[in-house]
């Protein structure tokens, strides 16, 4: 009983010395603020001076996707897009063995433009290509050339401004264009009146004693048949080592280089994805000698890539020229306008 009343007593003996001991004075916080018209903010004018300005050259190398042919855009002019790029082998064919005595049957360049699928009716697809810029029956004169210039790598790690390439280097590109215009079709629709055809490509082979009839179908692209004789002398009767690493190669085949100019009808400009682009070099080859000495050629193909691979990237450049300004974009560009 002792014990009990002696806790009890001193419990109420602390909860006392606690709550006396507590703070009565209240902080307010803020209290200072308020009054002294601190967010009282007065309106106040300035004079603004705009002005319209042309657009310098800028770095346009290794673009995801690339302008191609002539646009005549009514407000500021006329723009011609040129393009270059690196090639390069797959990566299995550095080194490999092509055969002996090629002979080449052809070579041609396949580029798939940006299509969508309008019906398809008896194994026929209809597309329309996007974007296209300009008439869609509009013409360009297309020449497509074994490029003299190589193209540095850029490193995002290793900044290097002499690695970057300008939309302005056109001239420079032309100027070291190695020989003559390797797309030297008879026909004229790939190259000195090339359109972006929306046509299906439709390839047919026909049937043989040893094999069936083929019919391969693509969908719209820039399709040209390239030079044999230039491929025959690059390739298969390249110096030794040239085709043994990709490096080397890129020295020794800088690329091509893709130059547009105005026809007589109507032009237009088509943005493309290059990086899908390949060359297929379709030949025959001797693989063995028989026992009464007939020579045996086999037919092979060789893929040369418009891309690469994260390790030995293809690079590329694209190449504007601004010309023909229309009189009101010369005057607004010409001083300074106030608005």
């Amino acid at each position: 009983m002792y014990n009990t009343s002696f806790i009890k007593k001193t419990l109420l003996a602390l909860t006392v010395i606690l709550l006396y001991s507590c703070d009565k004075d209240f902080n307010a916080i803020g209290d200072d603020l308020i009054g002294d018209n601190n967010f009282d903010l007065e309106p106040e004018l300035y004079d603004v001076k705009a002005y319209n300005q042309k657009v310098t050259p800028v770095a346009s190398n290794n673009l995801p996707i690339n302008a191609l042919g002539i646009y005549d855009n009514p407000a500021f002019g006329t723009t011609t897009a040129n393009f270059n790029t690196q090639v390069s082998l797959a990566s299995s064919s550095y080194g490999a063995d092509l055969g002996e005595g090629a002979v080449i049957d052809s070579v041609t360049l396949y580029i798939p433009y940006f299509s969508t699928v309008k019906s398809v009716k008896d194994e026929v697809t209809t597309y329309e290509l996007d974007p296209i810029y300009g008439p869609v029956s509009g013409t360009i004169k297309l020449s497509v050339y074994e490029s003299g210039i190589f193209l540095n790598n850029y490193n995002a790690n290793n900044y290097d401004i002499s690695k970057y390439y300008n939309t302005n280097r056109n001239s420079d590109f032309e100027a070291q264009a190695i020989g003559t215009r390797l797309n030297n079709s008879i026909d004229v629709a790939e190259n000195e009146a090339f359109f972006f055809n929306s046509k299906q490509i439709i390839l047919t082979t026909p049937k043989t004693e040893t094999a069936e009839k083929t019919v391969n179908r693509s969908t719209p692209g820039m399709r040209l048949h390239l030079n044999k004789d230039f491929f025959k002398t690059k390739i298969f009767d390249a110096p030794a080592g040239k085709l043994a690493a990709d490096d080397v190669f890129k020295n020794y085949f800088k690329g091509l280089y893709f130059k547009v100019e105005k026809t007589a009808t109507s032009s237009n400009m088509a943005m493309i994805d290059f990086s899908k682009g390949v060359i297929t070099i379709s030949y025959k080859a001797k693989t063995a000698i028989t026992t009464d000495a007939e020579t045996v050629m086999e037919s092979k193909t060789l893929a040369i890539n418009l891309t690469g691979s994260s390790i030995n990237p293809v690079n590329t450049v694209s190449l504007l020229e601004e010309s023909n300004p229309t009189p009101g974009y010369t005057a607004a560009t010409a001083n300074d306008q106030d608005e």
